[in-house]
């Protein structure tokens, strides 16, 4: 009993060590890499709404995606308020107007959170019969 108690203190250490680490370190992709995962993946839920509808976007940016899928869903005004503030940072599909700066991790959280927010309306969307 005494090598079984020790073995789980041992792992128990070990566990939170580990966890502590992980919550600790560094991501290991920057904030540029992740917003730009986190665009696409907010691109994508919005054409998945789109196609749905058999629509299109007259282009991609957040402006022009949002635009486009008003008539299949309701954004909420927050949702849609934080991704254009997101687009401030970035603007690469205009097509007037090339601009890109490095985003700030406040923009990614609020970048992420607005992608898993227009996944689940994207998700309603795709899923209603």
């Amino acid at each position: 009993a005494t090598s079984s108690s020790a073995t789980s203190s041992t792992h128990s250490s070990w566990t939170t060590s580990a966890w502590t680490t992980k919550k600790t370190r560094p991501p290991r992709l920057g904030t540029d890499i992740r917003y730009n995962l986190l665009s696409l993946s907010l691109e994508k839920s919005m054409m998945a709404i789109l196609l749905k509808n058999k629509d299109l976007a007259d282009n991609h940016t957040f402006t022009d995606l949002l635009n486009s899928i008003r008539p299949y869903v309701s954004v909420p005004a927050d949702l849609e308020e934080d991704i254009l503030s997101c687009e401030q940072v970035q603007s690469i599909c205009n097509l007037y107007e090339y601009h890109r700066e490095p985003p700030s991790q406040q923009v990614v959280d609020k970048l992420e959170k607005a992608a898993t927010r227009i996944y689940s309306l994207a998700e309603q969307v795709c899923m209603a019969l």
